[in-house]
């Protein structure tokens, strides 16, 4: 005896592909894939995007500066000529930081709330906050876990 195989009648809905990089949204960024984003790096992100990002997480530029280890004086030289970051690792940490912004608000549901999740110190952080963490190599990829894990209900 065989058994016939009855079709689903549920419909299957693909998950949504974002239309940009993680980071590229935050930081007003037109890359719409890794590549363009990799591309911006590589050519200087705009000074503009520091700013903005500072706003956004309500931080001084100031403290947003020291945050991405970039003097205030370089910062205002590299505005002056071209508008552009021009230092790669400086970039690096920019984009890790908007990434770890955009999955605590995504967790979070609000920007205000990721706000403060992100510029509060916390023992899983080493007494660091979520955004000083996630500037360090592979510290955005801990946040991100620790959102994860949050979201599954395992404390940390």
């Amino acid at each position: 005896m065989t058994t016939q195989h009855q079709p689903s009648s549920r419909t299957y809905t693909p998950p949504q592909i974002p239309s940009r990089p993680a980071g590229a949204l935050t930081l007003g960024l037109s890359a719409t894939s890794t590549r363009d984003l990799h591309e911006a790096i590589g050519r200087g992100l705009p000074t503009q995007a520091i700013k903005a990002f500072a706003e956004t997480l309500q931080l001084t530029l100031q403290r947003m500066l020291e945050l991405l280890d970039l003097n205030e004086g370089t910062y205002h030289a590299n505005r002056r000529q071209g508008g552009v970051i021009k230092s790669g690792l400086v970039n690096r940490h920019l984009i890790d930081m908007a990434r770890a912004t955009e999955a605590a608000r995504s967790y979070f549901g609000d920007l205000p709330a990721a706000q403060r999740w992100l510029t509060t110190p916390s023992a899983t952080f080493d007494g660091k906050t979520p955004l000083e963490y996630a500037r360090y190599p592979g510290g955005t990829e801990y946040v991100t876990t620790i959102l994860a894990r949050l979201e599954h209900g395992v404390y940390t």
